[in-house]
């Protein structure tokens, strides 16, 4: 509270830490879970479990990624012998064709599998917390389409889908939101270009300033 006025009630700090335990590591938990899950290094259990609640588990997940690459120089798929002894149940098998399916595999020298839906909902969170916190209009729709940009540039350098027409029609989605993001930033030109003339016209009078003689 500053003079008399309440910036935040407690159920926001609430929801902010929620957001900041939950969602928002809930795309990593997404990211490395499957390829932990098919590599027998956790349970479908656990994986339901840090879906609702990520962050304890995302440290857990660290440690036991960090001493696998300790031990063995990177991540490596599990053995004959382990996966005799523990076989993926069919539930298992089903929660992993569902998430990484449509995708291509992807490993990680640290984390293992990698798994492309955690990427693309990581890149639409990036997108809903740039127009969440960014309270500035020009700078946010810069922003956006800057961000646009490199999630083109992306998917097409790593083209994350085992079918071409999925890959193109990521490529189309990606250019769209360029494109759209361009359009907005249209109506924003006037204030950019009035904002490079001011910044012109202060550099020309701090020169004139410091070059004309009192």
């Amino acid at each position: 509270m500053l003079c008399g006025v309440l910036f935040y009630q407690t159920w926001q700090y609430a929801v902010a830490a929620y957001t900041a335990t939950c969602i928002i590591p809930f795309c990593a938990a997404l990211l490395i879970g499957p390829g932990l899950l098919k590599d027998r290094l956790i349970g479908l259990t656990e994986l339901f479990l840090a879906f609702l609640l990520p962050l304890p588990f995302l440290v857990r997940w660290c440690w036991l990624c960090f001493g696998r690459y300790r031990r063995c120089g990177g991540a490596f798929p599990p053995d004959e012998a382990a996966s005799a002894a523990a076989p993926l149940g069919p539930e298992a098998k089903s929660v992993i064709e569902t998430l990484q399916g449509p995708f291509k595999d992807s490993e990680h020298s640290v984390f293992g599998s990698i798994c492309g839906q955690g990427m693309l909902i990581g890149r639409r969170l990036v997108l809903v917390l740039l127009y969440t916190f960014v309270n500035n209009t020009l700078m946010r729709t810069q922003c956006t389409m800057l961000l646009c940009f490199v999630n083109l540039l992306h998917h097409v350098h790593a083209l994350p889908y085992r079918d071409r027409r999925g890959n193109a029609a990521g490529t189309a989605s990606a250019v769209a939101l360029v494109v759209a993001a361009t359009i907005n930033l249209l109506p924003l030109a006037p204030e950019l270009s009035a904002g490079c003339v001011d910044q012109w016209v202060g550099l020309g009078w701090v020169h004139y300033s410091t070059h004309t003689p009192v």
